[in-house]
Parts: C-alpha cells; structure tokens; sequence
C-alpha cells in the first residue's frame, strides 16, 4: 500500500510539473517590483477580436517587446480613472518599442466603445466580453482594473490587482526594458 501510494505522488508531481509550465496565478505583485526572472512562466498565446471589429490581437505578435495588459470595462470607475493616464505613458514609451494592450471584460461593446473615443485611447483594445482572456492567461482573479507585464521573451513579469498610475508602472517598464538591453525613457 505504502509503494502504491509513493507512485501515485509521483505520477501526480509529474502531471504538476507540466502545469507550472505556463503562468497560473499566485499573489499579485508588489507595486515597483517584477517576478524575478528565474521565477517567471510563460503566459499563454493569448488572442482576440479588437474593440472595433477590424482585426485580432496575438500576444504572440509583440514577442521581444514589453506588454502592457490592463484589463478593465467601462462602466468600472478605477478603470476610468486609470487610462487616461495609460493612455499618457503609452504615447511617451510606445516608441521605445513598449506595447500596450487594453482588454476590455465584462462589459458591452458599446460603452466600450463610446468611453475609447471619449479618452481618445490609441493603444489596441480586445474585446473579451465574458472574461475568457484573463482565464486563460492564469485564471487572476475578476476584480477590475488590473494589470500584468510581459517581459520581451513572453513570459508574466508582474501581476498588479490595483487602480494604477503612470508613476507606478514606470519603474517596472524600465526593470524590463534594461532585460532586453534598452531603456524607457
């Protein structure tokens, strides 16, 4: 009995290990830090349909730069509040090579819509309305606004569960940037 269950905790470590391959959500991350690149996964190769209909997102496509992925809705007032100001930092490190990506969740297209023209947001936005990407990314948990970084080499460097300020994710953008040998500026 005491051999049957050593080999089924190991068949069962086994099947664990495969798991932890990719990212699957822990703790959110201190605001200024980033996950130690030893103990950052892979995220999954996310994609969907754009806000405005014309065209798909992949993560895939923005291997080798730093992602930005704020997950939010319209009718969510942190959220709001907080893409004006992602909205600045874009416009300011977009040329460096840094992306950023709206994922617009649980909400209608039309608010959606209506609030991007309003911010006048220029970053890419995806429509997930039943919250499928942030399942697949590592089942994070629903609560909006959140935020997670993609390091150049695809992989979660930071989970924030938190409304946002530019100032906030500045120093986190620029850890990474110096990974892939640039700076933010």
């Amino acid at each position: 009995m005491l051999a049957l269950c050593a080999a089924a905790a190991v068949a069962l470590s086994g099947c664990s290990s495969g798991a932890s391959r990719t990212f699957q959500f822990g703790n959110p991350t201190k605001l200024d830090t980033v996950i130690p690149v030893a103990d950052r996964k892979p995220a999954e190769p996310l994609s969907g349909q754009l806000l405005d209909g014309n065209g798909r997102f992949r993560l895939m496509q923005y291997r080798g730069h730093v992602v930005v992925l704020n997950f939010w809705a319209s009718w969510c007032p942190p959220c709001r509040a907080e893409i004006p100001q992602l909205e600045a930092l874009y416009q300011q490190l977009h040329p460096s090579g840094v992306e950023f990506v709206g994922i617009d969740t649980k909400d209608s297209r039309s608010g959606a819509k209506a609030f991007v023209a309003q911010a006048h947001v220029r970053y890419p936005i995806v429509y997930d309305q039943e919250g499928q990407l942030q399942l697949r990314l590592g089942n994070i948990p629903g609560s909006l606004p959140f935020t997670v970084l993609i390091d150049p080499q695809g992989r979660v460097a930071a989970v924030y569960l938190d409304q946002l300020t530019s100032n906030d994710l500045i120093g986190p953008i620029r850890k990474l940037r110096a990974t892939q040998g640039g700076h933010a500026s």
